[in-house]
C-alpha cells in the first residue's frame, strides 16, 4: 500500500550503537570478491547461520526476456475532461477511469485478470487486465481503455488501500477517513468469470487507515489507523466479524504483514516499535521499541517484512536503516496476552525471547519497501534514495546494490519457481523494471506513465499491472522493452 502523502524522511543515516554481539558493518560487503559460486541455505534454515562474511558472486543469466518499445498513446476522459499523453509508451492495455491518483492496486489471487484499484476520486474499480475487456488497436494508433466491471462508491475520501481476501470471493477496501468497504462475488452462473460485484459490509471503527493486508489463506484482513490501533477482521458467509484488536502502538501504526503463513501479524509504526501478534490468541510474541538504543530508528519505521519460514521480521525506517529480529519459534514464545478485541492495554518489553540480530545501515534515506524471494535466501530493500540493496540474508551482508532508478523507489516484488533470480521494482521516476538479481542487469525496463508508479502487481505470466500517480493503470507484457544494462555494484 502506497500513502498518497509519503512521509518526509528525518534527519540523516544513524550509527548504530549495539550492545550485542550481532553488530553489521556495512563496509564489509565492499571487499574484494571470490570468483566462486556460492552455496546458499534454505530459507527454513536462515537463523542457522549468521556470520559476517565477504559477499559471494551470483551466476549470470542466460535468456533475453527483452522486445521493442512503442510510441502508442492513448486517450482517456478522466473527469469529463480529455487526456491525451504523447509519449514513449510500452503498455498494451490502460484502465483510465480514475479521476485522481490511482492509490492502491490488487490482483485477484484466484482469478488473476481481476484487477482492483483505489484512487484519490475516492472510489475503487474492478476491471479485467485480459485485451477482450477492452479495445487494443495497432502499433502507433489510439486505443480505448479497459471497461470497468464494477464501480465501488461509498468512500467520502481517497481510497488507499485495497485487497482480495485468499479465496477470491471478497474485496477489502479501505478510505482516509477510516471506513471499510466489503464487496463480494455474486457472479452465481460463473464464479470464475469474476464479472458480478455487490457491496455487503460498511465498517468504520477508525478515523484514518494506514495500510490493509490479507491474511495469506483464510478470508481475514488486517488494518493499522494512525490512531496506533491495529484492527483483525474475519470474513464468513458474508458477514464481517472483529477477530482482534490492538492498542499498543503509542504511534501512527505505518505498516504490517502477515507471518507463518498467517498465524502471526507484525506491525510497525512511527514512533519505532515492533509488535508481533499470534493473531489467534492475541498474544504478543514479540515487541521492540525506541526504549532499547540497539532497536531504535529515528523519524520511524515505515516498512515491515517475514521471511517464508516466519522465523525473521525486517523493519526498515525513516534515516535508511532496517532492523532484523529474529523471533521465536512456535512453542516457545513468552509474550503475554495483548489488549485483544476492545480491552485496551499495552505489552512489556523483554517479555519475548526475540533477539536483535543485525541493523543494516547501508541506504541514506528512508526504506519504502522490503521483500524476501519466496525460495532463495535474499531480502530486497527499496529506499527514497533511489537505490536497492540486496542482502543475503544468511550473513546480512550486502550482496548488491542496484542503482538504476531516478526518483524514489516505491515498491519491489520477487518472482519465483524458474525466475527466481528476477526482482521487479517502481518508481517515482515513472518507470517499472525488471532486474536480475544475479548480475545486476536491468532485463526490462517499461514506460508510459507521465507521473510516478505508485504501485504493482504481477500476474501468472509475468505482466506488470501499474498504479500511476497519473490516474492511470497500465498494463506491461513480459517482452516489455529493449534489455539496458543497469548500474550495480556488487559481484561482477
Amino acid at each position: 500500500m502506497v500513502s498518497p502523502h509519503p512521509h518526509t524522511p528525518a534527519g540523516s543515516r544513524a550509527a548504530y550503537e549495539s550492545g550485542s554481539n550481532n553488530d553489521f558493518d556495512p563496509t564489509e560487503s565492499s571487499a574484494d570478491q571470490p570468483d566462486d559460486e556460492p552455496s546458499f541455505m534454505s530459507n527454513n534454515d536462515a537463523l542457522e547461520e549468521i556470520i559476517p562474511e565477504d559477499d559471494q558472486p551470483m551466476e549470470d543469466m542466460s535468456d533475453d526476456e527483452g522486445g521493442e518499445p512503442s510510441s502508442t498513446s492513448y486517450r482517456g476522459t478522466g473527469a469529463g475532461e480529455s487526456i491525451e499523453i504523447d509519449l514513449i509508451n510500452d503498455s498494451s492495455l490502460h484502465f483510465d477511469a480514475h479521476t485522481d491518483s490511482i492509490y492502491s492496486i490488487a490482483i485477484n489471487p484466484r482469478l488473476p485478470g481481476i484487477i482492483a484499484t483505489g484512487g484519490g476520486d475516492d472510489t475503487a474499480y474492478i476491471w479485467s487486465s485480459d485485451a477482450a475487456a477492452g479495445h487494443t488497436s495497432t502499433h502507433g494508433q489510439e486505443r480505448s481503455g479497459q471497461v470497468p466491471i464494477f464501480k465501488l462508491e461509498g468512500h467520502e475520501e481517497s481510497v488507499t488501500s485495497v485487497a482480495f481476501t485468499a479465496s477470491g470471493e471478497y474485496l477489502v477496501t479501505g478510505s482516509m477517513n477510516g471506513r471499510i468497504i466489503v464487496t463480494r462475488c455474486v457472479d452465481a452462473q460463473n464464479p470464475k468469470n469474476g464479472k458480478a460485484w455487490k457491496k455487503i459490509a460498511e465498517v468504520q471503527e477508525t478515523e484514518e487507515i494506514g495500510w490493509l493486508s490479507a491474511h495469506p489463506a483464510a478470508d481475514v484482513f488486517a488494518l493499522g489507523a494512525a490512531d496506533g490501533s491495529v484492527w483483525v477482521y474475519g470474513v464468513e458467509d458474508g458477514e464481517v466479524q472483529i477477530k482482534q484488536v490492538f492498542y499498543n502502538h503509542t504511534g501512527s501504526c505505518t505498516g504490517g504483514t502477515f507471518a507463518r503463513g498467517g498465524e502471526l501479524l507484525a506491525t510497525v509504526s512511527e514512533t519505532s516499535e515492533l509488535f508481533v501478534y499470534n493473531v489467534e490468541s492475541g498474544e504478543v510474541v514479540a515487541r521492540f521499541g525506541p526504549e532499547d538504543a540497539r532497536f531504535n530508528v529515528e523519524g520511524g519505521l515505515y516498512a515491515v517484512a517475514a521471511n517464508p519460514a516466519g522465523t525473521v521480521i525486517v523493519v526498515g525506517g525513516a534515516t535508511g536503516q532496517c532492523k532484523v529480529v529474529a523471533l521465536p519459534t512456535a512453542g516457545t514464545q513468552t509474550g503475554g496476552r495483548s489488549s485483544g478485541a476492545r480491552r485496551g492495554g499495552s505489552a512489556t518489553a523483554g517479555t519475548t525471547s526475540a533477539q536483535i540480530l543485525a541493523t543494516l545501515s547501508t541506504q541514506s534515506e528512508s526504506i519504502e519497501t522490503l521483500a524476501f524471494s519466496p525460495s532463495v535466501p535474499l531480502l530486497a530493500a527499496g529506499s527514497v534514495d533511489k537505490s536497492i540493496v540486496l542482502y543475503d540474508t544468511q550473513r546480512w551482508t550486502v550482496r548488491r546494490t542496484i542503482q538504476g532508478h531516478e526518483d524514489s523507489v516505491v515498491k519491489v516484488q520477487w518472482e519465483d519457481g524458474q525466475r527466481q533470480w528476477l526482482l521487479t521494482s517502481c518508481s517515482m521516476d515513472r518507470t517499472v523494471r525488471r532486474w536480475d538479481c544475479r548480475t545486476g542487469e536491468e532485463k526490462n525496463k517499461w514506460q508510459g506513465h507521465s507521473d510516478g508508479v505508485l504501485g504493482f502487481v504481477i500476474d501468472g505470466n509475468g505482466r506488470v499491472i501499474t498504479a500511476g500517480d497519473d490516474n492511470v493503470a497500465l498494463v506491461f507484457e513480459e517482452r516489455g522493452s529493449a534489455p539496458v544494462v543497469g548500474s550495480a555494484s556488487g559481484q561482477p
